[in-house]
């Protein structure tokens, strides 16, 4: 078994989304196939079924500069931070 992942990171997040419903299951599983015997040639009569999950989950996508911006370093009044050692 393996996992294959596409964050869809280099569009919009609303493009992303609707690409990753309006795109077919089996043109989802060509995609996936055809990278990963890109990379592997030899897995091509190993590969007994693909199954696909399309999941548009809420997930980080960071920047360059994503956990040094200065954004980051202001108070939020709502939020209280708390570390124990």
């Amino acid at each position: 078994m393996s996992i294959w992942y596409l964050p869809l990171s280099d569009i919009a997040p609303g493009a992303a989304r609707t690409l990753l419903v309006e795109r077919s299951a089996d043109d989802w599983k060509r995609i996936v196939r055809d990278d990963l015997l890109a990379t592997h040639p030899e897995l091509a009569d190993a590969i007994r079924g693909i199954e696909l999950w399309r999941w548009g989950h809420a997930m980080v996508r960071p920047t360059p500069g994503f956990l040094w911006r200065g954004d980051a370093l202001l108070p939020d009044p709502s939020l209280f931070l708390a570390h124990s050692t």
